[in-house]
């Protein structure tokens, strides 16, 4: 399998060589247009190494595909624990990969992105031996969870992923973070979008951050009781 990648430029990011110790999946909350004018905008202090549109298409902003990786401000505040040992600052040694979707909790990712995705995980395997784990790859909101991070959501096909990506290694599990509940109440929402593009995109982002600030609420009031 081939991959080709548009190369973006991006001035959110550090100038220094990262170590590679996992892979970040995430949605961008928004359409295309409106993702890469938020990285390229240095006021907005977010970027990642690459992004995956819904027709498939690769779009390179921080190194990672040949030599070595930047350091990309995809994951902010973060931590993981595996094992007996807490991983803090994902920006500090991950990939971030942004795939182009409304909201992972309420639309479909596309066959196109299942497959760039495969390509590119493909050439990051060869990379960096950590990624050859699968349990190397986690959503956002596995280490950020606990602050609202809900992406790449439940639609996202971890079973799909780890066919593809990984077929002859045990699947880890990667549960969502988005309460059932909330879910519901957002998914009213739907019918609602506006038509206009650049209406709609600016919507959902809307809806994305009220979600991440209702989530970060929750778990908020369960780790306070």
């Amino acid at each position: 399998m081939s991959l080709s990648a548009q190369r973006v430029d991006c001035p959110n990011q550090d100038d220094k060589v990262i170590p590679v110790e996992y892979l970040i999946l995430h949605y961008t909350a928004t359409d295309l247009s409106n993702t890469l004018a938020i990285f390229q905008d240095r006021a907005c202090g977010v970027s990642s190494h690459l992004i995956i549109d819904s027709d498939g298409t690769v779009y390179s902003l921080v190194d990672c595909l040949e030599g070595d990786a930047g350091r990309a401000w995809h994951a902010g505040r973060s931590e993981y624990l595996e094992g007996d040992y807490r991983w803090s600052g994902f920006n500090d040694f991950s990939i971030g990969i942004e795939l182009v979707n409304y909201n992972g909790n309420l639309f479909p990712f596309t066959d196109a992105q299942y497959e760039s995705l495969a390509a590119v995980m493909q050439v990051l395997k060869q990379q960096y031996p950590a990624l050859s784990e699968p349990a190397r790859v986690l959503g956002h909101e596995q280490i950020a969870g606990y602050r609202g991070k809900v992406d790449p959501g439940i639609y996202f096909d971890w079973k799909r992923f780890w066919q593809r990506c990984y077929p002859d290694a045990v699947a880890p599990k990667r549960d969502a973070a988005c309460p059932d509940r909330l879910l519901e109440s957002v998914r009213q929402l739907v019918p609602f979008a506006p038509s206009d593009p650049e209406a709609k995109a600016q919507y959902w982002m809307r809806i994305s951050s009220l979600m991440e600030t209702a989530v970060q609420l929750l778990h908020n009031h369960r780790t306070s009781d």
